[in-house]
């Protein structure tokens, strides 16, 4: 019985690990596609359906790697994907891209959060929060704090990210617009 549980417990992390790397594979293929009803399905199946405008040509996937976020328990995983993409202006980008997922307790499978050229998100995040703590503001609030929002949750601050979040829907209603971060919201409470 004990070997049972040992071997039950040495292949789970394995099988999670499959389990994101094919939802990934069925992400980039259907990039390559996704004009296609079969396409469009699974992106909206496989990843948190932010707007996408690459269409994949080709693609290499390099290492990925989880990352610790500041939630106790979940973990993201992000990937570098060399490709060449056409964006929406069927510009040709060879370029690295990288990836970030999230695992949808919701939906109970991993799906991609965004699909973007590469950059350093924490960094990104560090500069937006310094942007607002000087009180830099580049446009409207509501704005510049789903910004921020997004990229604390592409590095795993995903605590800092709700809180963007809720700034940005606090500023969204006292301007009287419309709260443009309601599925932002509903992102991060299908990953807790």
């Amino acid at each position: 019985m004990i070997r049972l549980i040992i071997l039950f417990f040495g292949l789970l992390p394995t099988a999670m690990a499959q389990a994101q790397e094919n939802r990934l594979d069925e992400y980039l293929n259907a990039l390559q596609t996704k004009e296609s009803e079969t396409s469009k399905e699974t992106i909206n199946r496989v990843s948190f359906s932010l707007p996408n405008e690459y269409t994949l040509y080709t693609y290499n996937r390099l290492a990925g790697e989880y990352f610790d976020t500041d939630v106790p328990g979940i973990r993201g995983y992000k990937a570098n994907i060399v490709c060449t993409a056409k964006d929406g202006g069927q510009n040709l980008i060879p370029d690295t891209f990288l990836v970030v997922m999230y695992y949808d307790h919701v939906k109970s499978l991993w799906r991609v959060f965004d699909f973007r050229t590469a950059a350093d998100p924490c960094y990104e995040a560090s500069v937006n929060q310094d942007d607002v703590n000087n009180d830099k503001f580049y446009t409207d609030k509501e704005f510049v704090y789903r910004n921020l929002g997004y990229w604390q949750m592409m590095c795993g601050r995903i605590v800092l990210a709700e809180k963007a979040y809720r700034l940005a829907s606090t500023e969204a209603t006292a301007r009287g617009t419309k709260d443009f971060v309601e599925r932002h919201m509903e992102i991060i409470n299908s990953v807790r």
